[in-house]
């Protein structure tokens, strides 16, 4: 079953790609682009500080326009601080403040692993929000980081950016979810635990993202860990998952190309580009478990469970970036959707787009440079915490 999947398509993770010779020159031509085949890693060593394993990376920085201020809490609520806000400030240098770093967690049985920037404005004092960036169908965290560039926004806004990692070589998340399928639900649970506990987070002020198969398992969320995110941003893959029955409504900004080649804007059902992807077994059962629908379909079904004013308020953004916007939805919510004439299976304004009057890639379509999902999406989730 064809799955969509961005990054997906951006290029297989490095280490996959590199090990296969793909037969459809689709994901080589993106790929050559964006990444090569070695991935440079460094001796890993074990902290007490995190309680996981750890191995130093190349730190990202970056500009990134600020973004609103969060709303004010009453006087009976402050800031709420996590286990991790005890840790004594001398102790701060060995949980790789200012840089980015690798680490290993045991979820479920199984070792999983992830990615994860602090910023340099980091102190135990204060606690820091916390958002989950969740890589595409194939993609892996080292390649989607370099896409979505979230560190950067991290250094800029101050918050601390996860780029988990999904199963198998084919890296790819159980968004269906299937019951035999690996339990990614309960490894974000742990992670953003294991987090609290290592690292002074606002538990109230924990957000996700993703691109493609990570948007699905981002839809995913807000249906089974509502009460864990307080709003979440998926690119290029919203969706109403089966079953789903969220203990409150998570507010969400949404990303969509009008020209999608992987995941339709405005028609249900699998696309023929989906189909082409390649598969492996354990990949094509999960996804066949997936509620494939246009992301027209995504947004009236979640505005409509919402409880969202039925109609929409729609704004010419860009000259060719319309926002449709749902408000009135329960438990004060707002629900958005940022739609992209002619953009493809991208991530607004990443850095690994040529830019502007750029060709559109082959596989994935044009990427916008006219809006940066980046700056939208913070600038969003300031908006609300739990």
């Amino acid at each position: 079953m064809a799955t969509l999947l961005a990054a997906t398509t951006v290029r297989m993770s490095a280490r996959w790609i590199c090990s296969r010779v793909l037969t459809t020159a689709l994901a080589v031509a993106v790929l050559a682009a964006a990444v090569g085949c070695s991935a440079g890693t460094t001796a890993s060593s074990s902290s007490a500080a995190t309680g996981v394993t750890t191995s130093a990376m190349p730190g990202s920085s970056g500009s990134v326009a600020p973004g609103s201020t969060p709303p004010p809490r009453g006087v009976d609520e402050p800031a709420k601080r996590s286990a991790g806000c005890t840790t004594s400030t001398s102790e701060t240098a060995a949980l790789g403040v200012g840089k980015t770093s690798s680490h290993t967690l045991v979820s479920g049985g199984t070792e999983r692993t992830f990615r994860r920037f602090i910023p340099a404005t980091y102190a135990t004092t204060t606690a820091m929000p916390i958002v989950v960036d969740l890589h595409g169908y194939i993609e892996g965290a080292e390649v989607h980081a370099r896409n979505s560039d979230l560190d950067a926004a991290a250094a800029q806004h101050g918050f601390i950016n996860l780029t988990p990692q999904g199963t198998s070589d084919a890296a790819y998340w159980n968004a269906g979810p299937t019951a035999d399928g690996p339990d990614d639900l309960g490894f974000l649970t742990d992670l953003l635990d294991a987090t609290g506990t290592a690292l002074c987070v606002d538990p109230t002020r924990v957000y996700a993202t993703g691109l493609s198969n990570g948007a699905m398992m981002s839809s995913l969320v807000m249906c089974r860990l509502s009460t864990r995110f307080a709003a979440v941003a998926p690119v290029a893959g919203l969706m109403m998952p089966h079953d789903c029955h969220p203990e409150r409504v998570v507010p969400f900004v949404a990303f969509h190309g009008t020209a999608d080649p992987l995941l339709s804007y405005d028609t249900d059902g699998v696309s023929e580009g989906s189909k082409k992807l390649p598969f492996t077994p354990e990949a094509e059962r999960n996804f066949a478990a997936v509620n494939f629908q246009s992301t027209r379909t995504g947004l009236a079904q979640w505005s409509s469970m919402d409880g969202c004013t039925a109609t929409a308020q729609e704004e010419q953004v860009t000259k060719s970036v319309t926002r449709i916007r749902h408000g009135g939805c329960r438990d004060g919510a707002t629900i958005e959707l940022y739609v992209i004439d002619g953009g493809g299976h991208t991530w607004p304004g990443s850095p690994m787009s040529a830019g502007a009057g750029a060709p559109a890639s082959p596989l994935l379509g044009a990427t916008t440079t006219e809006i940066s999902a980046n700056e939208v999406m913070w600038a969003f989730f300031e908006r609300y915490h739990l």
